[in-house]
């Protein structure tokens, strides 16, 4: 990028270029569907900007690992089915990604 400045009388002088950079993240969304889960099968999505594995994890409010998975990732949406999430309990939970060293959170609802 560069600027141009212009002065009243209508001269202009452009700035040094610089370049810029947006670090791109491997995972861009991860949400769960329907939120609040309601005595239903439950899908996590998960928006990714590269193929690869991830770990997921289903973490309660106390911190208890409740469910864990391996995933083989492709770019763009992945729709993992969680059937058994609808038999949690009452309370808040957290899905959590790890893919390389970045980690993704996203907390989802459960009501009976």
């Amino acid at each position: 990028y560069r600027l141009k400045s212009i002065d009243f009388d209508g001269k202009f002088t452009y700035s040094k270029v610089l370049t810029l950079r947006k670090d791109q993240k491997a995972v861009n969304e991860i949400t769960v569907v329907p939120n609040p889960v309601v005595n239903s099968n439950a899908v996590i999505r998960i928006s990714s900007t590269e193929k690869g594995v991830a770990d997921l994890r289903i973490v309660d409010f106390s911190g208890r690992v409740i469910k864990s998975q391996k995933l083989n990732l492709y770019e763009g949406i992945n729709t993992i089915p969680v059937g058994d999430i609808g038999k949690l309990s009452t309370g808040m939970y957290t899905v959590q990604l790890f893919k390389g060293t970045e980690v993704f959170n996203s907390k989802f609802i459960v009501r009976q």
